[in-house]
């Protein structure tokens, strides 16, 4: 028997996060038990989460989200934008491939083929979420590769970096 694959997000469930997709994508896999789906998080359009294979946890303290973080396969975010998501970059630190909606924020976080995807259509996150689950050593070389960037590009001192030549470059 298959094991189970769950794909999941974190945050307020709020218009910005677009939870209809999240719904949309999820339901495609409604028929298919061994793929679940989970929201890390709760919000005002809770209700319009109500495929039955998605779970939704509630509000939780930060280390019980970093632990959810920790028990997906796939990090989901279908966001219509963002700044720079603290729960997808703590889902890169959790070694996740990442399938972000492609707007600004998430393709920041995604080196295409690397350590995940960008999608624009539901068809295209369905077909992501069946080709991860159907190749997991391809899905874990992903998630090396998030949490290997993660490491490298979004630490502190490599942003702080990063900033302090940018300011000097424009004082110039």
């Amino acid at each position: 028997c298959r094991q189970v694959t769950l794909v999941g997000t974190a945050g307020r469930i709020i218009c910005q996060k677009n939870p209809s997709l999240f719904n949309e994508i999820a339901r495609a896999f409604a028929d298919e038990p061994a793929v679940r789906f989970l929201w890390i998080g709760d919000g005002e359009l809770r209700s319009r989460l109500s495929s039955p294979n998605i779970m939704v946890t509630g509000w939780l303290p930060a280390d019980r989200v970093r632990e959810e973080l920790g028990r997906l396969d796939v990090y989901l975010s279908t966001a219509l934008w963002e700044g720079l998501p603290l729960s997808a970059l703590q889902a890169m630190g959790a070694g996740k491939p990442l399938l972000l909606f492609d707007c600004v924020g998430n393709k920041d976080l995604v080196a295409e083929g690397e350590n995940g995807f960008l999608f624009t259509e539901k068809a295209a996150a369905v077909e992501r979420i069946r080709s991860l689950r159907a190749d997991p050593p391809r899905a874990q070389s992903l998630g090396a590769a998030s949490a290997r960037m993660v490491r490298t590009r979004f630490a502190l001192t490599n942003m702080l970096d990063q900033f302090r030549r940018l300011y000097l470059e424009l004082a110039d």
